[in-house]
C-alpha cells in the first residue's frame, strides 16, 4: 500500500513491493516540487491497464495547470497486456513498443447531461525516444500476473499552458506489426475531477471509463478511473550568488600583496554601497610568498596558514578632497578580529620567473555587522597574522572599479598621522613582468538579506558594450534592442532598475575618449548622454517552445518604460583598456553605471522568468556630441544568452560571439528586512548581553581612533543619545535577521 511522505517541500509517494529474496522500494514519485506540475502515482496493488494504442482506442485523462511554465517530459506506467501472464518473474526482454503518440486537448465540463471529456486537439507530437524501466510484477485476484513498466519521455516541443486551465492528456502506444500484446495504461491510485475516457475511431465518440467495465477486484475498492501520470517542466538554474559586490582574483597574471597588522604596510580597496543593505559576509583570496614556489601543485600538508585575520572598514576621502591625486581610506569605522573562516585551495598558477604561487579563498562570517549607507564609498582592508613562517599575501584582481587599490598605515584620523600610496607593482626584470601597473584587490561581499532582486555585474576584464536602440522595424535596417533574461525569487516587485554601458560611434569604430586612460591620472569631460532610455518587461519564452527561434527569448510584452535622460542618474565606473595589435595600442572604454526609480513598480510572480530589455535613444543627429549607447556585458552567466531583436524577431548573442554572453544590471526592490543594529553577537536576539555591550561604549568617542566602537551605529566617531535610541528600538527583539551559523555563533 503506497505511504506518503513530507520531505523538504515535497510529497514523496512510496510503493514497497515483496519479492524474493526481500522487499524493497520499487516506485517512488513526488509532486510539490517545483519541475514535477502534476502527479497521478500508479496503483500497485488494484491497478489495472487500459488498452491505449494507435490502432484502437486512445486513452485521455485529465488535469489542471497550476503554474505556467510549459510542460516539456511527460512521465507514466502501462504493461503488456496478457504478456507472462502466468509467470511471476517475467523474461528481462518485454514485448516493446516502437513509440508514443502525445496528444493533448481542451476540457469539455461536465454538464447536467454529460460527463467531461476531451475537446479540440490543441497537441500532437510522435516520440520515439523514451526510456523503459520494469517497475514490478503483481498478482491479481483471477491468479494472473501484470508486469508493470515505468516510461518517461522528453517532448520536442514544450506544451505551453494557461495557469488555472483543465487539459486532457491522451497517451498511446505506437505498437509493432507483428505485436501479440497491445499495450495499456496503468490506472492510479489518485483521483481528480472526472473519469479518465477513451476515443472509439469507429465512431468518433469519447467514452467514460468506468469501474464496471475492468476487472471485478477494481470495481471492489474503487468508484472511479483515472490515470497514472506525471507532467514535469525543466526548472531553471538556481539562482545566482547574493553578492553584494565581487572583484575576482586573477588567475592569471595575479600576485599577491604582503599585508599584515603588526608589519610595515596594510593593504586596502574600495567598493561602493550599492543597495544599502549591510555586508555580513566576506570572501577573499589570497596566497604565502614564497611557499612550496618550485612546486606546480602545494604539498599535501596544510598551508602554512593564518592564525588571525584583521578586518577594517575605513571612509572614502575622494580624489576632489585630498591633496594628493588618488583617493585612499579616511576614518576608522570598523575593525574585528577573525579567527573563525574557511580556507580553500583554488589553484596554482606559474610566474613569469619560473616559480609557482598557490592560491587559497577564504570564507568568512563577520561576528559583527558592518551597516553600510546606500551610494557611499568605503575601503576594505584586510590584513593577517600569519601561523607559520611564511608571509600572507592579498592576491590581486582581474576586474577594476574606480581608484586602485593602496598600502599603507593608520594611525589616528588627525591629517598628516596615516599615510596611503598607491599600490604600483615593479620588477627587477621588467622583461619578464609586464604588468607592472595600478592593481585593485580581489575580495566578494555578501548579505543575509536586503533589497537586491537580482545582480549581475558587469565583466570589468573581458568585458564589452553591444549597442541597444530602442526597436523600430520600420527603419532600414531595424533599430535592435538587447535583453537578457532573470528569475523573481521572491514575488517582491521591481522598484529600481540599475545598468552598466558605455558610448560607442555611430559607425561602431571607436569608443568615446579611447585615446583617454580616464581618472585617477586623467579627468574625463562630461559624457555625451542620450536623450531618453526604454526599458521594457517580457515574459519568458522558454527554448525549445518556439521552432523558429529554439533559444529561450522575450515573449509578450508586459510593460514599457520611458525615461528622459535628465531622470536617470549616471556615475563614472571605471576605464577599462582594450589591447589592440601586436604593437600593443591601447584603446579605453569608460564604464559608466545608471540608476533609474520606476515611478510604478513591476510586479512578478515568484519563480517565473522574465526578460528585461534597454534601449537608449540617441541624441538626434547634428546634436554634439552624437554617440550611441551600450549596453555592458556581465561577468555572470544565468540560464540562456543574452539576445538581441527588433521586437518580433530575437538572435542568441552567444551564437554571434560564439560565447555566453549576459549582460549588466541589478534590480532593486524595496528593503522591508527587520534588521537589529542592536544584535551585537548576532544569536538573534537583542538581551542583557547586548545591553552590556552598549553600555561599555557609551560616551565613548574616541571610535575613528580602534574602529571597535559596537554601538556606534552611525559611524560619527562617538556613541551618544542618538544610538541609544537605535539601540532601545531593538531591545528585547527576538527575532533578529542575520544571526550567525553555528558553530561561530556566540559561546558565553
Amino acid at each position: 500500500q503506497p505511504d506518503t511522505y513530507s520531505v523538504a517541500g515535497d510529497t514523496i509517494t512510496v510503493t514497497m513491493g515483496v519479492s524474493e529474496p526481500g522487499d524493497w522500494i520499487r516506485v517512488v514519485t513526488r509532486s510539490g516540487s517545483p519541475d514535477v506540475k502534476w502527479s497521478q502515482p500508479p496503483d500497485m496493488e488494484f491497478g489495472v491497464n487500459i488498452r491505449s494504442t494507435e490502432v484502437k482506442p486512445i486513452v485521455a485523462d485529465d488535469w489542471k495547470c497550476l503554474a505556467p511554465r510549459p510542460v516539456t517530459d511527460v512521465h507514466f506506467w502501462g504493461s503488456y497486456i496478457g504478456w507472462e501472464e502466468t509467470n511471476p518473474d517475467p523474461p528481462l526482454v518485454s514485448p516493446g513498443v516502437d513509440g508514443f503518440m502525445i496528444r493533448i486537448y481542451k476540457d469539455v465540463p461536465a454538464t447536467p447531461d454529460d460527463y467531461s471529456h476531451p475537446g479540440e486537439l490543441l497537441y500532437k507530437v510522435e516520440v520515439k525516444e523514451f526510456e523503459q524501466r520494469y517497475v514490478r510484477s503483481i498478482p491479481h485476484p483471477n491468479e494472473t500476473y501484470e508486469h508493470k513498466f515505468y516510461y518517461s519521455l522528453d517532448l520536442p516541443k514544450p506544451f505551453d499552458q494557461e495557469q488555472g486551465t483543465i487539459y486532457w492528456i491522451s497517451i498511446a502506444a505506437i505498437m509493432p506489426d507483428d505485436t501479440q500484446y497491445p499495450w495499456g495504461w496503468e490506472t492510479s491510485t489518485r483521483h481528480w475531477n472526472d473519469n479518465a475516457c477513451r476515443y472509439w475511431l469507429h465512431n468518433n465518440y469519447w467514452e467514460e471509463i468506468l469501474p464496471s467495465q475492468l476487472p471485478p477486484w477494481y470495481e471492489e475498492h474503487y468508484n472511479t478511473v483515472d490515470m497514472a501520470f506525471e507532467l514535469t517542466v525543466q526548472p531553471p538554474p538556481p539562482p545566482l550568488e547574493p553578492v553584494k559586490w565581487q572583484q575576482r582574483p586573477d588567475m592569471v597574471k595575479g600576485m599577491n600583496i604582503e599585508s599584515s597588522p603588526h608589519g610595515e604596510v596594510t593593504v586596502a580597496d574600495d567598493w561602493r554601497c550599492l543597495d544599502g543593505s549591510p555586508v555580513s559576509d566576506l570572501h577573499f583570496w589570497g596566497s604565502y610568498p614564497g611557499w612550496a614556489e618550485n612546486r606546480p601543485v602545494p604539498p599535501n600538508a596544510r598551508p602554512p596558514g593564518v592564525e588571525a585575520f584583521r578586518i577594517q572598514v575605513y571612509s572614502d576621502v575622494p580624489v576632489v578632497s585630498s591633496t594628493t591625486d588618488y583617493s585612499h581610506p579616511g576614518k576608522l569605522l570598523y575593525e574585528v578580529w577573525v579567527k573563525n573562516f574557511a580556507e580553500t585551495y583554488v589553484a596554482s598558477i606559474p610566474l613569469p620567473w619560473e616559480v609557482y604561487e598557490h592560491k587559497y579563498k577564504y570564507d568568512l562570517d563577520l561576528p559583527r555587522i558592518f551597516w553600510q549607507k546606500r551610494d557611499k564609498i568605503y575601503w576594505l582592508n584586510i590584513s593577517a597574522i600569519p601561523a607559520g613562517d611564511y608571509p600572507w599575501g592579498w592576491e590581486s584582481s582581474m576586474d577594476r572599479w574606480n581608484d586602485f587599490a593602496v598600502k599603507g598605515w593608520y594611525l589616528d584620523p588627525t591629517p598628516g598621522n596615516s599615510e596611503w600610496e598607491p599600490i604600483i607593482h615593479l620588477h627587477p626584470e621588467p622583461s619578464l613582468h609586464p604588468w607592472t601597473a595600478f592593481i585593485d584587490m580581489s575580495f566578494e561581499l555578501t548579505t543575509c538579506e536586503g533589497p537586491i532582486k537580482w545582480l549581475q555585474f558587469p565583466d570589468m576584464a573581458n568585458g564589452f558594450n553591444i549597442v541597444s536602440l530602442p526597436p523600430d522595424s520600420s527603419t532600414i535596417p531595424p533599430k535592435l534592442v538587447v535583453a537578457d533574461d532573470w528569475l523573481c525569487t521572491n514575488g517582491k516587485p521591481v522598484t529600481e532598475v540599475h545598468f552598466w554601458g558605455s558610448y560607442l560611434s555611430r559607425d561602431g569604430k571607436e569608443h568615446w575618449e579611447q585615446g583617454n586612460p580616464g581618472p585617477p591620472g586623467n579627468l574625463l569631460p562630461q559624457a555625451p548622454g542620450v536623450e531618453k532610455f526604454r526599458l521594457s518587461f517580457h515574459k519568458d519564452v522558454p527554448a525549445g517552445a518556439d521552432p523558429e527561434m529554439p533559444w529561450s527569448h522575450p515573449g509578450e510584452l508586459i510593460r514599457d518604460v520611458w525615461v528622459d535622460f535628465e531622470k536617470v542618474v549616471e556615475l563614472y565606473w571605471d576605464s577599462v583598456p582594450h589591447y589592440m595589435g601586436p604593437d600593443g595600442l591601447v584603446l579605453w572604454e569608460h564604464k559608466f553605471y545608471y540608476i533609474i526609480r520606476l515611478e510604478k513598480s513591476f510586479q512578478q510572480k515568484q519563480g517565473e522568468v522574465y526578460w528585461l530589455d534597454i534601449g537608449a535613444k540617441p541624441k538626434e543627429p547634428g546634436t554634439e556630441p552624437a554617440w550611441y549607447w551600450g549596453w555592458e556585458t556581465s561577468k555572470d552567466h544565468w540560464n540562456d544568452n543574452a539576445v538581441r531583436g527588433d521586437g518580433s524577431w530575437w538572435d542568441d548573442l552567444g551564437r554571434i560571439y560564439d560565447s555566453p554572453i549576459d549582460m549588466a544590471f541589478l534590480l532593486i526592490t524595496p528593503d522591508d528586512t527587520p534588521y537589529c543594529k542592536g544584535d551585537f553577537d548576532r544569536d538573534g536576539d537583542v538581551d542583557g548581553f547586548d545591553l552590556a555591550v552598549f553600555a561599555a561604549d557609551y560616551n565613548r568617542f574616541d571610535c575613528y581612533f580602534t574602529g571597535d566602537c559596537e554601538g556606534d551605529f552611525d559611524y560619527s566617531g562617538g556613541v551618544d543619545v542618538s544610538d541609544l535610541a537605535e539601540f532601545a528600538k531593538d531591545y528585547g527583539r527576538t527575532n533578529c535577521p542575520c544571526a550567525l551559523p553555528l558553530p561561530f555563533g556566540p559561546v558565553r
